[in-house]
């Protein structure tokens, strides 16, 4: 296949030293010719002119151009100069997606040659076009000025910005007053440690001891109080103490099962006695009795109590027994069951009592026991404790000191927010300055002009 018109171009250009000769010497004859020809027609004799001038006389116009010399010689004609062509769009080289001539073809301007992807065209017409229009809308509002509405955004920053800023200062005095309290209570936190390290806590436990044994004594005696009515209620149904107290009703006791009223009189007899002995004894308890001889007369009280219980109960069981008569009227029954019923509930009340003081009194002489069992590990957790309280000290002031400084940075920054507002508002009620207008209308002109040349491109 032979060889392409860029091709033989290339070649015919680069043909190197002896190609340069040979066009030399082709020009070199021709010049010669030209020379030796007007020379013949200078010095050749006037007749043998003239004479071949009478036999070819032509008529021509003069005029000045340039000599036109043809060769004729077999062989290839090719362009002194050869490009590959490409096309490109800001510094992009542009795809070439079809062609519509051949090499070798002929083309006059405004020929078809060939078609290019358009998307990098169409892309950096869109982004002209967005950049033009973005400059013409900042144009137009600033030859426009600010809206009612933007003045009216920008004056309820300022507000908002003031409102910020007090609330800041108010921040900043919270923030002090929460400071001095954290360090206070962090030096109290201390001295505190410090007189658990100096006190006695068995001075403590003692004296939660004694209290509790003195507690338990003044409950006592007011046990045997209400013991001492309860009986004399029972008494007054009975008739065993004071035997003619209820001679008028004693015949109607019982009478539906006689058995309930002797199991009355003996639970009354049993009660009575161990009554009788346990006052003695509680009688006689003070702050300073031994706290054994009040643990035990508090035993015997619980005895007591149970005693008193079940004579309450034979009580009701009798008065169930019971019917009424003229001597004995129901209102009156109704009275004795009220009143027996009342008495047993509070004996249930006094045991519940007494078992809480007996139980606050173990609780004492426990607590006492277990901290002189623990009494090492309890120094070293009061040791412990103070040394924390030390170091705790030098952290709440840094941290203090911390949150006071955030609280003075942001009141900083409040303010710089307000002047920043204040100077925002101020601009959009100024008018523009030529200067200004000017930087707007060349920043419009620039993006009109890159557009324009988008397009053309």
């Amino acid at each position: 296949m032979g060889e392409s018109i860029l091709e033989a171009s290339k070649k015919a250009k680069t043909k190197g030293f002896f190609g340069f000769f040979k066009k030399k010497i082709v020009i070199a004859i021709i010049v010669l010719l030209a020379f030796g020809g007007g020379a013949w027609y200078y010095f050749a004799p006037k007749k043998a002119v003239q004479n071949t001038a009478n036999k070819q006389i032509k008529e021509a116009t003069i005029r000045t151009g340039d000599i036109k010399i043809a060769i004729s010689s077999e062989g290839k004609v090719v362009a002194k100069d050869g490009v590959d062509l490409s096309f490109s769009v800001s510094g992009d080289t542009l795809e070439v997606t079809k062609t519509y001539v051949k090499e070798g073809d002929i083309i006059k301007k405004g020929d078809r040659i060939a078609s290019v992807k358009a998307d990098a065209l169409e892309l950096s017409s869109r982004s002209a076009y967005a950049s033009y229009q973005s400059a013409l809308a900042s144009y137009n509002d600033k030859l426009a000025g600010a809206s009612e509405d933007d003045k009216t955004k920008a004056k309820n920053s300022v507000k908002n910005a003031e409102l910020s800023l007090e609330q800041a200062n108010l921040s900043l005095e919270r923030t002090k007053v929460a400071s001095a309290k954290s360090i206070k209570d962090a030096e109290d936190k201390i001295q505190t440690a410090q007189d658990n390290l100096d006190k006695d806590f068995s001075t403590d436990y003692q004296k939660a001891i004694d209290k509790a044994y003195k507690d338990l004594v003044n409950n006592m005696k007011s046990i045997s109080i209400s013991l001492d009515s309860i009986l004399k209620d029972s008494d007054k149904i009975l008739g065993i103490d004071e035997k003619y107290i209820n001679d008028i009703f004693e015949s109607s006791l019982g009478v539906k099962n006689i058995d309930t009223l002797l199991n009355a009189n003996d639970s009354y007899a049993q009660a009575k006695q161990s009554f009788i002995n346990n006052n003695a004894k509680i009688i006689v308890l003070t702050d300073a009795s031994s706290h054994s001889d009040i643990e035990k007369t508090a035993d015997n009280l619980n005895a007591t109590l149970v005693l008193f219980e079940n004579h309450l109960y034979a009580m009701q069981k009798m008065l169930a027994s019971t019917i009424s008569t003229s001597d004995l009227s129901q209102s009156s029954l109704n009275t004795f069951v009220s009143t027996i019923s009342s008495n047993r509930s509070n004996i249930n009340s006094k045991e519940a009592s007494l078992s809480a003081g007996q139980k606050s009194m173990n609780d004492a002489n426990d607590n006492l026991k277990t901290y002189q069992d623990d009494y090492d590990d309890n120094m070293a957790d009061l040791k412990k404790a103070y040394s924390d309280a030390l170091v705790d000290l030098p952290n709440v002031k840094g941290d203090t000191e911390r949150n006071i400084k955030d609280a003075e940075r942001s009141i900083e920054a409040k303010t710089i927010s307000l002047e920043e507002s204040k100077l925002n508002y101020n601009d959009l009620l100024k008018p523009l300055t030529d200067a200004e207008l000017a930087s707007a209308k060349s920043q419009f002109t620039s993006a009109a002009i890159s557009l324009e040349r988008s397009n053309n491109d």
